[in-house]
């Protein structure tokens, strides 16, 4: 993702959707799984659909098709792996075993790369109280082993 993206994403938090009534429409039209070509012309296009209000629907299926293209992948592409069976398997284990993955690194990347996430992350250590004065564990950088880490770290380099 480029600098200009990342401003679009400043000003408009619901890109490349145009606001927040026709982000959750899509939303709804994908997930869990996505609805049929016809059901999205006759449901989410403007002029099919007189209950939704202007400009929280789509123009055309190929404007909403559109819109889902430029959603940036998340984690990475998912790929296709096979497991076969060994001679130390075993008896009952299927000859092959096929399963889907994404780079884990891919993955790692596109959280940290974004932007909107920025605010809801944490790359140092804190010690967190209760108005009791109670010490808090709730995340690995609320822990001690981070701390611990992070101190070595410094006295190392």
């Amino acid at each position: 993702m480029g600098y200009a993206d990342k401003d679009v994403l400043r000003l408009n938090r619901y890109w490349p959707f145009d606001n927040e009534e026709q982000w959750k429409l899509a939303h709804y039209l994908i997930y869990p799984e996505r609805q049929s070509s016809r059901r999205i012309i006759n449901g989410a296009v403007e002029k099919n659909a007189s209950w939704i209000k202007e400009g929280c629907g789509f123009k055309s299926l190929n404007d909403f098709n559109k819109r889902l293209e430029l959603l940036p992948s998340k984690g990475g592409e998912w790929i296709s792996k096979n497991i076969s069976r060994t001679p130390a398997s075993p008896e009952w284990a299927p000859e092959n075993i096929q399963f889907w993955m994404r780079d884990s690194l891919e993955t790692l990347r596109s959280i940290v790369g974004d932007v909107r996430l920025a605010p809801h992350m944490s790359w140092s250590p804190a010690k967190i109280y209760n108005c009791e004065g109670e010490r808090l564990y709730s995340e690995l950088w609320s822990g001690n082993w981070w701390l611990d880490k992070q101190v070595l770290f410094h006295f190392c380099h």
